[in-house]
């Protein structure tokens, strides 16, 4: 299989000289490049023999990194002698440290979605296609799950827009009702699901969308979100901590008791605020709520603005983050946006996929990518 060829691969090391320099070096830190080698939907897989360290389980292609290498470097020649390719374009994806019993790796892992030749196991090992949305079902070594997570994510995060919901004065909605039932006992309750309704409308089908609507009260939570996927259920829906805390502890969204089976919720936001309050502590007990609720494929996602959240954002082991505002939007008048340059700069510095917030559109997509970013985020892209 031959992709599309990128000639000179300067262009890449040049672009991507921010990103990925290799740590400090350590004696009890393995450094390895890893390559997610995807086409279209579906990525490639090695088989990692019984021998190997964490052994009879799929694979990234990768390998370590020699000294005097870069990362980039190390992938290039890794891909060469494992598969027999010839890299020709690839961009930073994370990197991660993970600790095992016995040893301590630190995983520089990059999209590589350019190559030419065909891929053939060098060494003897077995390769496969797979589909991305296959890769939760397969068995990985330990330090690749939050890889897996990461080839999941989208290259266009929607965020809703914001949606006044009429004034209810004393009034609530009852527990037995959801914003698809036809006939509401109150006229409150019916603009209520207009509200909820036009929401709905203004997202793409199959869009994975971040459900802001800050002004909502919390006690519709339990209503709102599983009402949505109801009537959307194409869409993959990413809420903010407090409303995963209430939707948690509702009997009526259990994804397996509940009336009826419920879509997993796709993200965990985080805002600025909430992440700097956040510790590696708190990270581990949200990890594993969402494991115990049937989402240990849900992302956690953080709004950052500076090197300070970012580095707390590694710090907790975030999924990705939504760095901005990088161009001045109408939801933030009269503020300057970071700019590209700022913006790659920063992205850099993050250990996690980077969407680019702030004056995004779809034809932004590109630019963006060319400075670090793995997508785009915004609000506009609900329109």
């Amino acid at each position: 299989m031959i992709s599309t060829t990128h000639t000179d691969l300067s262009t890449d090391y040049t672009r991507h000289s921010l990103h990925y320099q290799l740590l400090p070096h350590r004696e009890d830190v393995v450094p390895v490049a890893v390559g997610v080698i995807r086409q279209q939907d579906q990525v490639l897989l090695a088989w990692r023999n019984a021998r190997q360290h964490q052994g009879d389980r799929y694979e990234f292609p990768g390998g370590k990194v020699d000294a005097g290498e870069s990362p980039a470097q190390a992938l290039v020649r890794e891909l060469q002698e494992e598969l027999g390719i010839e890299v020709t374009h690839f961009r930073p994806m994370q990197r991660l440290t993970f600790q095992y019993p016995e040893k301590t790796v630190c995983l520089y892992v990059f999209l590589v979605d350019g190559f030419s030749g065909e891929p053939e196991g060098q060494e003897g090992q077995a390769l496969s296609w797979v589909s991305i949305t296959e890769l939760p079902l397969l068995r990985f070594p330990d330090a690749n799950a939050a890889i897996v997570r990461a080839v999941l994510l989208p290259w266009i995060y929607r965020i809703s827009p914001a949606v006044t919901l009429p004034a209810s004065d004393s009034k609530t909605i009852s527990d037995s009702k959801t914003i698809t039932d036809s006939e509401p006992n109150h006229q409150w309750e019916q603009k209520f699901h207009q509200s909820v309704e036009t929401v709905c409308m203004t997202l793409p089908e199959h869009s994975v969308v971040y459900l802001r609507q800050p002004e909502w009260p919390v006690e519709l939570v339990p209503i709102v979100v599983p009402g949505i996927q109801q009537h959307r259920p194409d869409l993959s829906l990413g809420i903010s901590l407090s409303w995963w805390h209430v939707l948690q502890h509702s009997p009526a969204f259990n994804p397996t008791t509940g009336p009826q089976p419920r879509k997993p919720i796709s993200a965990i936001h985080l805002s600025h605020s909430t992440l700097m309050m956040q510790s590696p502590a708190s990270m581990a007990q949200l990890r594993a709520e969402l494991a115990s609720a049937g989402n240990s494929q849900c992302w956690i996602v953080a709004s950052v603005h500076d090197e300070t959240s970012i580095q707390q954002a590694n710090a907790l082991g975030v999924d990705a983050v939504f760095l901005g505002n990088v161009q001045p939007t109408p939801t933030h008048p009269g503020k300057l946006g970071l700019g590209w340059s700022a913006f790659a700069r920063l992205a850099a510095s993050a250990e996690c996929p980077v969407y680019a917030l702030g004056g995004m559109s779809e034809a932004t997509l590109d630019t963006a990518q060319q400075h670090g970013a793995w997508g785009i985020a915004g609000i506009r892209l609900a329109d």
